[in-house]
């Protein structure tokens, strides 16, 4: 209903009470404060200042240990969600305040939402606007409006109920709050809010004086000769926990901390030389920094506040303050001078300060404030001191690092070093390339389309790279030099990305040009122009290679592309520091790179040619080359569920439950799913250990290995079902455990593998796209099935998993069916059940054609990972001996290769036959049968981060010879085996900072890149990536039974090594 009963005053005048329309007592509603007779003033508020008392940061940390809680989010009748803060996560905190959230363009209009409280309350807007109206009630036996009390009923459903009064109500009072400010309503008092405008609505709720004896009134309009119901707006708890989300990234832009104790800070500023530099602060606050920053006679200090207001005069008038969103901010004006930055920002910014700003425009010297779980965040940083949650006000949560980088400070500080296009005439510049007379007879335009026209020949029919599918991501390296290309290629065909090498010419219309090469299906992604050489330590003076010169091995890496119409270029440099040996070179070894053989690094002692030849050759170029994949393809927001989002933090988050995800999930945790036996198989993987992979980059997302490290993936899709249905299909993945490379090879070995990979995709398909479904359509869900091609088939079947003690018949006959097809091509086993149906044979014939090229693209990537693998048998056979212990300690059930091939040797059939039987009998029949009870949350955990942490210890076989590996490896074996039935998240995340450690150390000695690290930190891939494609024509794929028949030697049983 309208709150004003038609009209909304801005400014509505107090009702006078010789209106009448005041009454003058209101005892026998049973408050004694309802009684208020003049409204000529607000009462005067027990609480005030909530901004004092809970902090956004209490905010937060109570919104999301509700998301992780185990109890249903509160919704309340009137439609919005409401979650009490929790009083454990501060001093300040009690349990009468509360968080209050409203959807966008939350409206009411069914005439019951104007009620009075038992309780007195402040509220204060922390998003968006609230207009709160206050109304007066007079009795009279023949009002057209009736007053309720709230009632509960069994079903947790709220309904009105008649007290049997009866009269009048008018506007009283109207209030406009906006974000910052506070409301107060007293108790008893009848009133509605309503939000402004289209936007998330937040406020933060103080209950005082409460009498819980006291009913819940509510005035009717529409009549209350019958209970109604007073639900009017509910929220599913999907909608609800979306809204709870939303609210923590709305309020997490919006934390803020004023830093108290700046010790830490002058201490640190004292060593820094700042005369006549630009200071770019981001953040001033109250300013505390900003006076530090001008005792130290800067040139100027650039200071962004999003809330000025915190900012004294005295430090405004003295700095240009600039009042904006720094997410927001255009700082492409640090590419030029040598500012300097000093942020201690929201921590929510962090990352994109760290991207957007620092690394994005080459900023060298730099200060920053982060929470001490973000350190790795920043491996080239220096640590100058901490700060604990009490230096700030309001006080933080958890530890805190100054860090800071630079400054002159470092050995490897950056060179300065813009884009280096020629800015002479193109015809002049040509001239200088092909050496050719200034004067004489040749076309400036046909001469550059024919250097760019012989790259797009080259792109186009793919005589550089490698194709990577019909839509196709392209950089372009400037270069005449073909030796670089392997080394470029190695880092960008993780991403799916190709390179091609045209003309070095950097001039700009040689670089639009490249940019704009139209071709179908291929996106010019980056022009990109490296150098790399010798230089004395230090300086950007060349090199001239005399014997135990120390020097450093700089690169410059220039990125070109487009903002808008306008072509841009920004610069990434490395420089690694090391020393000339001449007494390295051996003449007799030819194919050396240039001075890759006498160039030592100081970090390992070892030459680039050295580490080359053991396969741990990073140069200053891989470096360069990094951090522009960094820059360039890093995902903007890490992969998320769409219709269950869970918000992750990091790419691996333990503290996030895989059993509430499913348990939570309408259609995961829908009981028709137990008649069939799913739900027994998802608590089986739940407790043999499982975890949710969130991914960063496209090397995180592609990695697959379900029985270690690879993790569930959350893969976004349109609508809700078939987003629970990807997350079933993988939750079988992780069901199967599939048998691990240990270092043998052998082409028996090969086989087996493919068949047990392979068969591990026939079984998932059945569970996800055909069990999954029908029990949802059994139980009456209402959603289009048929349009999944694989459900009308497996309805066609008539097959019933309902009966237990058919269950096991049936689930042989469908599981068997789809295996002999999608291992051998063979779709005889369906016709037999299918029988004489025509229905159901096209069905088939659907099925095939949809899910053909699946089966095709997942032969090719099996086998390309078995190949991957055995390049490093050595290094896989170091991993398996650290590995293994643990296994026989804590975890049978994951098998090698070698142990899988002789646990089906006996078995009868062919080599499909035997792989069935075996998985079929070992692991599905139990799973589906079974039915074990979710184990305890440590146990999960414990579970789950063995089978992480036995992957990602394959990082110590790779770089064994590193200082630090062979501790680290005894530590991670030592707590798998201690812990193995119950671990604390604390445990987990000491253990995981113990192996970040590591990988910090080895991008400091060269030996990974940035962008490893940053990978190596929560994936370490066991393969490389490589991709497939399942979208593309029919003529794109070999026919699936000669392409099993020849990876699986026409289906020969495998009988033991010949």
């Amino acid at each position: 209903m309208d709150p004003s009963s038609g009209r909304i005053d801005e400014n509505p005048s107090p009702i006078t009470p010789e209106s009448g329309s005041i009454p003058e007592s209101a005892s026998d509603l049973g408050w004694e404060t309802l009684s208020h007779p003049h409204f000529d003033g607000p009462v005067a508020p027990v609480s005030s200042n909530l901004h004092h008392r809970a902090s956004l940061t209490d905010i937060i940390h109570s919104l999301k240990s509700a998301l992780k809680g185990d109890s249903a989010i509160k919704v309340h009748p009137l439609g919005f969600v409401q979650i009490a803060l929790d009083p454990t996560s501060s001093h300040r905190l009690h349990s009468g305040l509360r968080i209050n959230i409203w959807p966008k363009g939350y409206k009411l209009e069914d005439g019951n939402d104007i009620h009075a409280h038992s309780f007195a309350m402040t509220s204060r807007v922390l998003n968006g606007a609230i207009e709160n109206f206050e109304y007066a009630w007079r009795d009279t036996p023949a009002g057209k409006n009736s007053i309720g009390h709230i009632t509960h009923s069994e079903d947790s459903r709220h309904f009105l109920t008649d007290t049997g009064r009866r009269g009048e109500f008018r506007l009283a009072k109207h209030d406009l709050t906006r974000e910052g400010e506070e409301y107060h309503v007293q108790k008893g008092r009848f009133h509605t809010t309503q939000v402004v405008g289209d936007q998330l609505t937040i406020t933060l709720i103080d209950r005082y004086d409460i009498d819980e004896s006291a009913p819940n009134p509510v005035i009717s309009t529409t009549g209350l000769e019958k209970p109604v119901v007073y639900d009017a707006r509910p929220l599913t708890q999907d909608q609800a926990r979306e809204l709870v989300t939303e609210a923590i990234k709305t309020l997490q832009q919006k934390e803020q901390h004023t830093l108290l104790d700046t010790e830490p800070v002058k201490k640190l500023l004292n060593l820094l030389f700042l005369q006549q530099r630009t200071v770019v602060e981001l953040g001033v606050g109250s300013g505390a920094l900003t006076e530090l920053i001008l005792d130290r006679g800067p040139a100027k200090v650039i200071g962004y506040e999003l809330f000025p207001e915190a900012t004294p005069a005295s430090i405004a008038g003295k700095i240009d303050l600039r009042v904006e969103d720094i997410a927001e901010v255009d700082f492409s004006y640090l590419a030029n001078g040598d500012p300097c930055i000093i942020a201690l920002p929201p921590y929510s910014l962090l990352t994109h300060i760290r991207e957007q700003i620092i690394d994005r425009y080459n900023v060298r010297d730099v200060i920053l404030s982060v929470p001490e779980s973000q350190r790795r965040e920043f491996p080239d940083f220096e640590i100058a001191g901490s700060f604990d949650g009490s230096a700030f006000d309001p006080p933080t949560r958890g530890r805190h690092l100054l860090l800071y980088k630079g400054f002159g400070t470092t050995a490897e500080r950056r060179r300065d070093s813009q884009p280096g296009l020629i800015h002479r005439d193109l015809r002049q510049a040509l001239s200088d390339k092909w050496g050719l007379r200034l004067d004489g007879q040749w076309n400036t335009e046909e001469l550059l389309q024919d250097m760019v026209q012989r790259c797009s020949d080259a792109i186009e029919h793919s005589t550089l790279g490698e194709k990577l599918g019909q839509n196709r991501r392209v950089v372009v390296f400037l270069s005449d030099n073909e030796q670089k290309i392997p080394e470029w290629q190695k880092h960008f065909n993780r991403y799916g990305i190709e390179v091609a090498t045209a003309d070095n010419f950097e001039h700009p219309d040689f670089v639009r040009s490249l940019l704009n090469i139209d071709i179908d299906g291929v996106r010019i992604v980056g022009v990109l122009h490296e150098a790399s050489n010798l230089f004395r330590a230090g300086t950007d003076t060349l090199s001239t290679q005399h014997h135990l010169e120390v020097v450093d091995n700089v690169s410059t890496l220039t990125a070109y592309g487009f903002e808008g119409e306008n072509l841009v270029g920004k610069v990434y440099t490395h420089r690694t520091p090391g020393m000339v040996d001449h007494e390295r070179r051996d003449p007799n070894r030819p194919g050396v790179f240039g001075w890759d053989d006498i160039f030592v690094l100081d970090s390992v002692g070892r030459t680039y040619d050295e580490l080359r030849r053991d396969g741990h050759k990073i140069s200053s170029r891989d470096m360069t080359v990094a951090e522009f994949i960094r820059d360039r393809f890093y995902y903007k927001n890490r992969i998320d569920l769409t219709f269950a989002p869970q918000g992750q933090e990091a790419t691996v988050d333990f503290g996030n439950s895989v059993e509430e995800f499913i348990r939570s999930n309408p259609y995961m945790s829908d009981p028709s799913l137990e008649a069939v036996g799913l739900t027994s198989m998802f608590r089986r993987v739940v407790n043999e250990g499982v975890f949710f992979r969130s991914a960063k980059n496209r090397r995180e997302k592609n990695y697959w290995f379900a029985a270690l490290n690879g993790g569930l993936p959350f893969t976004p899709k349109r609508d809700p079902i078939h987003e629970a249905k990807y997350t079933v299909h993988d939750l079988g993945h992780m069901d199967i455990l599939e048998p691990v490379f240990s270092g043998k090879n052998s082409p028996e070995l090969a086989r087996v593998y493919c068949a047990a990979r392979m068969m591990s995709e026939a079984f998932t398909l059945v569970e996800a796209d055909m069990i999954f479904p029908h029990a949802l359509a059994e139980g009456g869900v209402q959603y289009n099935f048929e349009k999944h091609q694989a459900y009308p088939l497996f309805r066609s079947l008539g097959i019933d998993l309902k009966d237990p003690d058919n269950r096991k018949a049936n689930l042989r006959k469908i599981f068997y069916a789809n295996a002999r097809y999608c291992l051998t091509g063979d779709d005889s086993e369906y016709r037999k059940l299918l029988g004489d149906s025509t229905e159901g044979r096209e069905a088939l014939e659907k099925y095939k054609s949809k899910f053909m090229p699946f089966f095709v693209e997942d032969y090719r990537w099996t086998e390309r990972n078995w190949e991957n693998m055995t390049t490093r048998g050595d290094e896989f056979a170091k991993w398996w001996s650290m590995a293994q212990p643990i296994r026989d300690a804590v975890a049978p059930g994951l098998l090698s290769v070698e142990e899988f091939a002789d646990a089906i040797r006996h078995r009868p059939g062919d080599l499909v036959d035997q792989v069935f039987e075996h998985y079929f009998e070992d692991r599905i029949v139990p799973a589906f049968t079974v039915g074990d009870e979710y184990a305890p949350r440590g146990k999960q955990l414990a579970a789950g981060f063995r089978r992480y942490m036995m992957g990602q210890m394959a990082i110590l076989a790779r770089y064994d010879f590193a200082a630090g590996a062979e501790q680290l490896q005894k530590d991670i074996s030592d707590s798998l085996i201690r812990h193995y039935s119950d671990i604390s998240l604390a445990e987990v995340e000491q253990l995981r900072a113990h192996y970040d450690r590591f990988v910090d150390r080895l991008t400091a000695s060269n030996l990974i890149t940035t962008d490893d690290a940053a990978t190596y930190k929560e994936i370490y891939p066991l393969f490389d990536p490589y991709y497939v494609f399942y979208d593309e024509g029919t003529s794109f794929y070999e026919n699936l039974e000669s392409l099993a028949r020849k990876k699986l030697d026409s289906f020969r049983p495998y009988r033991g090594e010949e």
